[in-house]
């Protein structure tokens, strides 16, 4: 059986967010033919370890005491290095899988016959220079100023632009989510499109699809929206949701109420607007739902939310960013707007108000998850890519 290393530099498995449901959609392809090896971050002790639910029991580094989960610092982390170091003499694994591009270059110098995998998420200088500068400028005010903060948002851009592609340069393969970061790892980076896989997060389909007599028969219409608050695009669309879209749709129609969720998020219910927190078991968030809502305006990367809609059959509307990098078609299987403006406030109220409608993008979007986003056609792709890389290391 084929060994396998899996490092996480920011959260492992426990962990909240698009990037972490996608390592665990990974990790989950990996381990039904291969035998997994985890390497990760000791984990907060208020956060239970999801990997208990699996059979690994993961290697731990330590993170500096002022940086809770280090993914950009790893590159200097002895505690990191000195562990990866102890597992490959240890259990002298087949292949190696990053989820971040921290790392990499230094292990490739230290074993440079070992086959690298890079599983990127996005590109990853394109998150840090759109959300991250946006956080450390609201942690330390003094990069609001605009000369002071022009100077170190293109010092971190350029910083983890180089970083990131001199990773690709040293890991035999890349993995992305969908062609469109792809093509940006070709246009970027330099690529060679042979080296790059895209295997698209899968749906696992939670339920069948809703009934024409129990969409109609709705007094209410409930709109949701779901993520971390730890995420900064997802602050953004909470605030939007609260300060312009409720009210806007309140305005208009007065039986649709908004469902909101996620971690970090605060309970409080307020005038249509309801938010119920950290949920453990999204489900029970999903299936209340009659409309899902990413009003998105910033981040980057496959937003793994609209996976999770998809997986209920939930009619969605979304602005361009939220659909980035998925196959959804506009007015077939989703309402995509520009930005989240009066025709995003429009597109609630037309489909809140048309239950036929909505019954057909339910039909629809199962269709599309089903024959593009299947979990059989992932699992095909992975299981390809690794028996791939395993010949050229043999060869």
């Amino acid at each position: 059986m084929t060994k396998i290393l899996m490092v996480r530099t920011g959260k492992g498995l426990y962990g909240v967010g698009g990037a972490n449901t996608r390592w665990y959609d990974i990790y989950n392809l990996l381990s039904r033919t291969n035998q997994i090896i985890l390497l990760q971050p000791i984990p907060d002790k208020s956060i239970k370890d999801t990997i208990s639910n699996t059979d690994e029991t993961p290697y731990y580094f330590r993170s500096a005491k002022w940086n809770q989960y280090d993914s950009p610092f790893a590159d200097f982390n002895v505690s990191y290095y000195y562990k990866f170091y102890q597992i490959i003499r240890k259990e002298r694994p087949d292949v190696v899988i990053f989820s971040f591009p921290y790392g990499i270059i230094i292990n490739s110098l230290i074993h440079p016959n070992l086959p690298l995998i890079y599983e990127a998420h996005d590109l990853n200088s394109d998150l840090i220079n759109e959300t991250g500068f946006k956080k450390l400028a609201n942690r330390f005010s003094i990069l609001k100023q605009p000369a002071l903060g022009s100077i170190v948002k293109y010092v971190m851009h350029r910083y983890f632009f180089l970083h990131e592609k001199i990773a690709c340069k040293r890991v035999m393969h890349i993995l992305v989510q969908s062609d469109e970061d792809k093509s940006l790892f070709i246009k970027n980076y330099s690529v060679d499109e042979e080296k790059i896989t895209v295997i698209p997060p899968s749906v696992e389909h939670k339920c069948t699809l809703p009934s024409r007599k129990s969409i109609y028969d709705k007094e209410e219409v409930i709109v949701g929206f779901h993520g971390s608050y730890l995420n900064y695009g997802n602050q953004e669309a909470f605030k939007l949701i609260l300060n312009y879209v409720a009210p806007e749709v309140s305005r208009i129609e007065k039986r649709i109420r908004f469902l909101l969720a996620g971690t970090g998020v605060s309970m409080f219910e307020k005038d249509n607007v309801k938010s119920i927190g950290f949920v453990k078991d999204i489900s029970l968030f999903l299936q209340q739902l009659d409309i899902a809502i990413v009003p998105l305006i910033s981040g980057s990367g496959v937003k793994e939310k609209i996976f999770d809609y998809m997986g209920y059959g939930l009619p969605i509307i979304t602005t361009k960013k939220g659909a980035q990098g998925i196959k959804l078609e506009n007015n077939i299987n989703a309402i995509i707007t520009e930005a989240v403006n009066d025709q995003f406030i429009k597109a609630i109220i037309e489909l809140a108000n048309n239950p036929e409608k909505r019954w057909e993008f339910s039909r629809n979007i199962f269709e599309l998850a089903t024959h593009e986003y299947g979990r059989d056609t992932a699992q095909q792709k992975m299981d390809g890519l690794i028996s791939r890389l395993l010949q050229v290391r043999s060869g």
